[in-house]
């Protein structure tokens, strides 16, 4: 495919990025993961992507739907190309510069990584090689950004969750408006009380994976709905059953129909994953000056039992639901050196007073 991308000025404003839906892919493109992912019955294999969990399959094609809506935005999506046809040099070029402007080189690299591995799905007989080559370079090059400076206590998470929403249940008839900004209060004290993945969090279902037994709520993944492929069942503390309580009522009054999404949009349905990360870094910017991700409320979380919880330090292992405990392992020596420096500060400051 020799399509041109439509350039775009540099000093023009933050691209509105969003992964282009299934339903809105080239026909190739869509007729190819459709049949990829379709599973087997019986005697008859499934798709070439059919054994993967729903929820990596999922990811891998937000992934590329990224790309696509790439090419929509650049007037350069060919709606006749053939399965993986704008997976070209000159288009993952161009994808990767805008890709490095506005996310970390790990998630670059992610990001590179399942745009290949969903081509190669699609379209087992072209050679991708040489995005292999590309991603093999993107993965030295990758550096985790310092995550540090930009923590935030999961405790002071928790207080400006509940300050929005009790702000709000002091309106005696509130807008919709309002509903939104209790939500979005909701979202981060749940968030960082019950720290699941983004797409567990985006995901949840009133009744399904969080529902209300004996007026206590709980979560509830399957082991088809976590990375760790293993269930995940958590309590959600009573300190929040009011306020679950209050936003479905809330939802209900003042919302249009969302069925049974627990993030409701004020157009009706649910918000979508992307619109999940996006108010959450958005409102904790807003409260604390930080802008704080989904995943770095998980650090968050692990970064506050590191420097609180001294040798419980496995209860985080069962919050992030993690296989490995080296995997928190690094957390606790960074909360325990924290802890150290600041008391050697103290120390000095005591000896010069």
């Amino acid at each position: 495919m020799g399509r041109v991308l439509k350039k775009h000025s540099a000093s023009r404003k933050r691209p509105n990025v969003r992964s282009l839906p299934l339903e809105a892919w080239p026909a190739a493109d869509r007729a190819a993961w459709v049949a990829a992912i379709e599973p087997g019955v019986r005697l008859n294999r499934g798709g070439k992507a059919s054994h993967m969990l729903p929820i990596t399959q999922n990811d891998l094609s937000r992934r590329y739907g990224y790309l696509l809506d790439f090419c929509q935005r650049r007037d350069a999506l060919d709606m006749a190309a053939p399965a993986a046809g704008h997976v070209t040099s000159t288009i993952i070029g161009e994808f990767l510069a805008e890709l490095s402007e506005r996310v970390g080189s790990v998630t670059v690299h992610g990001t590179i990584y399942k745009v290949r591995r969903v081509a190669e799905i699609i379209n087992p007989k072209a050679d991708f090689d040489w995005l292999k080559e590309l991603e093999n370079d993107l993965d030295r090059e990758k550096r985790p950004r310092p995550k540090h400076h930009r923590l935030v206590d999961a405790d002071l998470i928790v207080a400006g969750g509940l300050r929005v929403m009790d702000e709000v249940l002091l309106i005696e008839q509130p807008s919709w408006h309002d509903a939104l900004r209790f939500r979005n209060g909701l979202m981060i004290a749940l968030c960082a009380m019950c720290p699941i993945r983004l797409k567990n969090i985006a995901g949840l279902r009133i009744g399904k994976s969080i529902l209300k037994t004996n007026n206590t709520w709980w979560i509830s993944l399957s082991d088809n709905e976590t990375k760790e492929k293993r269930p995940d069942e958590r309590q959600v503390p009573e300190i929040l059953t009011d306020y679950l309580d209050r936003w479905c009522e809330l939802k209900a009054q003042v919302l249009p129909p969302s069925e049974d999404a627990l993030w409701a949009s004020r157009y009706g349905g649910a918000i979508g994953y992307s619109r999940v990360e996006n108010i959450i870094t958005r409102t904790t910017l807003e409260l604390f000056g930080k802008s704080v991700n989904p995943h770095l409320l998980r650090d968050c979380a692990v970064h506050f039992v590191a420097t609180q919880a001294g040798d419980r330090m496995g209860v985080a292992v069962s919050v992030l639901n993690h296989r490995d405990p080296r995997t928190i392992e690094k957390h606790y020596n960074k909360g325990a050196s924290i802890k150290a420096v600041q008391a050697y500060q103290d120390i000095l400051l005591n000896l010069g007073s």
